[in-house]
């Protein structure tokens, strides 16, 4: 906790000691704001008189190498001109710090004794502090997002070069060369939200945007196209392998069934092959049989028998032979009755 002057103040100036005892009183709600909000770099409270209270934890930044505290015109602060000229709430853009050489937004709200402004109460966030508040909301490896004040201002962003990067006296992005960059910040600004795709320093990214009401900002978050297509073309790619195994299954498939319809028409055929030699044997042979006893049929000898019943038109043609045997027989034996 510390207590810095103008230069043009009297320190020991009884007024001002009487109005330091009154603001002394609200040195325990500072030091308990600060120590409680690990992102905030200072909360203080200046007045009008040309001294501040401030609660920090950079407290030996404020001294010259002789020892000496160094002066703090407050009042010519932006957080605190801000403050008094709107006579409300007023949110700086992205500021040097007093003390050091780190990047900062500050806050000022007016303090008043009736209508008339004595002061004015503070709050300070160095840059790469509210990058880690920013990062915590997990825009990916390749994500990044950025903050715009009400006047087009980059007041913070992840992006460390580039259009969207966050430097002291920012550019106004309505008046950007990129037509659709400057309308998506004027709609921004006028606290609507949206979404589109711009082509930011020659990558095709896809931008979101939502207001930051109680502050009258904007928050942008940006991704690459990339990024957003990853997926898709991830899942194709599954798809495409998935279809090739598929296909080299079927393929693999149609193959097995091929030699198995070529196995099972072989094997049908040898037993085609096997029941038909089966079947021609039982047909022939009673046919070579009764050729072999037609074959002895000869001279005297007029003796047939056949003693198979095959059923078929063999046993009709053997019965045939016998009978024609037998009256060839008869025959005979008439003709030597007779002669």
């Amino acid at each position: 906790m510390q207590v810095l002057y103008s230069a043009a103040t009297d320190p020991s100036n009884p007024k001002i000691q009487e109005e330091l005892g009154l603001i002394g009183n609200v040195q325990d709600i500072l030091m308990a704001l600060n120590a409680n909000q690990e992102k905030m770099a200072s909360i203080y409270v200046a007045t009008e008189s040309g001294f501040m209270v401030q609660a920090d934890y950079i407290s030996a930044k404020k001294y010259d190498a002789a020892g000496n505290l160094l002066p703090l015109e407050a009042k010519h602060r932006p957080w605190y001109t801000g403050a008094v000229a709107t006579n409300k709430p007023f949110f700086t853009s992205v500021t040097k710090d007093a003390h050091t050489p780190r990047l900062a937004i500050m806050c000022g709200v007016p303090v008043h004794a009736g209508k008339r402004i004595v002061g004015v109460a503070g709050a300070g966030m160095y840059l790469d502090d509210m990058e880690d508040l920013i990062e915590s909301i997990g825009l990916g490896e390749n994500g990044n997002a950025c903050i715009v004040n009400k006047s087009g201002q980059v007041l913070f962003s992840t992006f460390t070069e580039g259009t969207f990067a966050a430097v002291e006296k920012a550019p106004d992005l309505r008046k950007n060369e990129n037509e659709d960059l400057a309308s998506m910040a004027e709609d921004a600004i006028k606290g609507r939200n949206g979404a589109g795709q711009l082509t930011i320093d020659g990558v095709t990214t896809y931008v979101a945007y939502a207001p930051m009401e109680t502050v009258g900002w904007s928050m942008f978050a940006f991704l690459p196209q990339e990024d957003i297509l990853a997926p898709t073309q991830q899942l194709v790619g599954s798809i495409d392998q998935i279809a090739d195994r598929s296909l080299a299954a079927a393929k693999n498939y149609s193959s097995n069934a091929f030699w198995i319809m070529y196995a099972m028409t072989a094997a049908a055929l040898a037993a085609a092959i096997a029941v038909s030699f089966a079947i021609s044997r039982q047909i022939v042979k009673p046919i070579r049989s009764l050729t072999e006893k037609v074959s002895t049929i000869e001279g005297d000898n007029l003796d047939f028998e056949w003693n198979e019943n095959t059923g078929d038109e063999t046993q009709l043609l053997a019965e045939s032979f016998g009978s024609l045997t037998h009256r060839m027989k008869d025959y005979i034996r008439d003709i030597e009755v007779i002669t």
